[in-house]
């Protein structure tokens, strides 16, 4: 994508316009690969057993609000309504960066996937047994039945897409490696065409 992004922009003089829009163009392709090297990372270090988690008190929806601003002008620019429906004052005892990869990957994968000028629904709360977290897309292109697919790593319910970067089967196989590394669980619940929901829940102890 960079090459490809330079060689055109460097085919012709160009005004100050053009190169600043090839630069944006370059610098998206540059985070994307940055999160991708990262998930990679992340799903090697949890495969050799080899992923420290430092426990710290970690208030769930500040850093949810902090990750959101991220993907708050892609959202925009999709057309897309935000809901949220969050719970204050839920403080979990785990990894503050573990968490926050979790959250930019459950987030980045609702904006991604839900349909334009759709919705993306964010939803935590408290229960007797610990906390539970949904983030929530419309537009599904995933059948029910391959809801826990979805965790696979390189699995895409919708072949027709053709993104790399975060967009290629990594970010939800990373969310399972981390969720199971905090002692939590997480699932996916999924119809063509309506919603596909993630949910995590962390027990008690957290």
């Amino acid at each position: 994508g960079l090459q490809a992004a330079i060689e055109v922009c460097l085919s012709q003089p160009r005004d100050e316009s053009a190169y600043r829009r090839t630069l944006t163009q370059c610098l998206s392709i540059t985070q994307s690969s940055h999160a991708m090297i990262e998930n990679l990372l992340t799903l090697a270090r949890a495969e050799a057993g080899r992923m420290q988690v430092m426990s710290q008190p970690v208030d769930l929806n500040a850093l949810l609000r902090q990750c959101w601003m991220v993907h708050v002008d892609r959202a925009t620019a999709r057309g897309l309504k935000v809901s949220w429906n969050i719970r204050d004052g839920i403080t979990l005892n785990s990894d503050r960066e573990m968490l926050r990869l979790l959250l930019h990957n459950l987030l980045d994968n609702a904006v991604s996937h839900a349909d334009p000028n759709g919705r993306v629904v964010i939803v935590t709360s408290s229960r007797p047994d610990g906390v539970e977290l949904s983030v929530a897309n419309s537009g599904s292109r995933v059948a029910a039945a391959d809801g826990e697919r979805v965790f696979d790593r390189l699995w895409r319910g919708d072949q027709s897409r053709t993104q790399t970067g975060l967009h290629c089967g990594l970010g939800l196989a990373l969310c399972r490696q981390i969720v199971e590394a905090l002692g939590g669980t997480i699932g996916a619940q999924t119809e063509t065409g309506g919603e596909f929901v993630v949910t995590v829940r962390f027990g008690i102890d957290h």
